[in-house]
């Protein structure tokens, strides 16, 4: 995602300094070039959002940093719930949606953009509590099917 963004960031200031014919070749070229870069971290991103939160759970439940590079100790956990994990990230993902259109509503109305500044920050709490208790029932789940199978 940091060559996206630099790439991003350095194309419109090399269109600058363009001649037309190139500046032409450019605007074709940089559309394909961010679309193709999104058609490579879009599904490479899904499945780290599901995988991703065990480890980050392994870690807090170690209460060390260095536990979420045990990969053997949460990916039978991650296993044993996998069903879980994805439940907690599409809940996550529909809501976060959700909230989304509503901040849009609220951007596209000039009386009610003034509430964005109560608004903004509250879903943003909101969903990162909402992830992480998601996340950690799953991964409680995911333990207790592990030890219920051993």
């Amino acid at each position: 995602m940091v060559l996206v963004v630099l790439i991003s960031f350095i194309m419109p200031i090399a269109a600058t300094n363009m001649n037309s014919a190139d500046a032409e070749a450019f605007f074709i070229l940089f559309p394909l070039l961010m679309f193709g870069f999104m058609c490579l971290i879009i599904p490479i991103s899904l499945p780290l959002a599901v995988i991703i939160p065990a480890a980050e759970m392994h870690s807090i439940e170690k209460d060390e940093f260095s536990a979420a590079f045990q990969f053997k100790e949460w990916w039978q956990i991650l296993r044993a719930n996998l069903g879980g994990f994805i439940a907690a990230f599409a809940v996550y993902y529909v809501l976060s949606m959700a909230l989304s259109i509503i901040m849009q509503v609220l951007i596209a109305t000039v009386i009610l953009s003034c509430l964005l500044i109560i608004f903004l920050p509250a879903m943003t709490a909101y969903l990162s509590i909402l992830m992480y208790v998601m996340t950690a029932i799953a991964y409680r789940e995911g333990k207790a099917k592990l030890a219920h199978v051993a």
